[in-house]
């Protein structure tokens, strides 16, 4: 016996113009959902919803940055000033 290899087959899936109306907004976009309960969402408005909420956390993601920056720095120069008075008042206890 010969064993012949033989290529795959496409299928394509057919569907009635009725069918097609059905899953698909007038504008193009899909509709989502199944059965009675179908519902429209258009991808602009998921996008622009989505990038609204990244940039409001990127703001405030830099926001606490910039204030952790700056305590940093506030802790350091206060950090100066207790050493400079330290070492100014013994200096002055010793003479």
């Amino acid at each position: 016996m010969s064993h012949r290899e033989e290529p795959y087959e496409v299928l394509r899936f057919l569907q009635s113009p009725s069918d097609s109306q059905r899953r698909s907004n007038p504008d193009g976009t899909p509709r989502f959902g199944t059965g009675e309960k179908e519902f429209s969402v258009p991808w602009h408005l998921i996008v622009v919803t989505l990038g609204m909420f990244c940039l409001i956390l990127l703001m405030t993601l830099i926001v606490l940055v910039i204030q952790n920056i700056h305590h940093i720095q506030e802790k350091h120069e206060q950090a100066e000033i207790i050493a400079n008075l330290t070492h100014k008042y013994r200096h002055e206890g010793t003479t």
